[in-house]
């Protein structure tokens, strides 16, 4: 377990320090992906771009589980509580997809780009909570949104 972490670097690529950062980011594309396919979908231009968000999400799902399961011991708390956090959104919004396949057709579309904005704001947020140091939680993501939009 220790020979994933060697010099301050996972796998010798990723800095311990980055490694939320990175999996924010990997999520982010994903929810951005998302947002502008399903968005130029309705408008009837398909983006083609399915592939880039779903890898891009699944890295994000598997570095969040990863450092859960194998580098908590040198992740912050901070780290682990967003990791979680990234587990949770994934989840739920996978979760979404699958309801809104088999709705299928232009209802499916809208109610998919309504909750791709809902993504999107959600992974902002905790982006931006993660990197003001807050940590995210039931209480707090009321005002953690409403940060993020004042940021932004």
């Amino acid at each position: 377990m220790s020979t994933l972490v060697t010099n301050g670097k996972v796998l010798g690529i990723l800095p311990v320090g980055q490694y939320t950062k990175i999996t924010y980011i990997l999520l982010l594309v994903s929810a951005g992906v998302a947002l502008l396919s399903t968005f130029l979908g309705l408008v009837g231009v398909p983006l083609g771009l399915g592939m880039l968000g779903g890898v891009c999400g699944m890295l994000a799902l598997l570095f969040a589980v990863l450092g859960i399961a194998l580098l908590a011991n040198h992740l912050t708390s901070l780290d682990k509580n967003h990791l979680v956090y990234i587990c949770v959104l994934f989840v739920a919004f996978y979760l979404l997809g699958f309801l809104f396949v088999q709705i299928g057709g232009i209802i499916a579309l809208v109610l998919a780009l309504f909750f791709a904005v809902i993504q999107f704001a959600l992974v902002f947020t905790g982006f931006n909570s993660w990197s003001k140091g807050r940590a995210l939680t039931a209480q707090n993501i009321k005002s953690e949104i409403n940060l993020a939009v004042k940021r932004s």
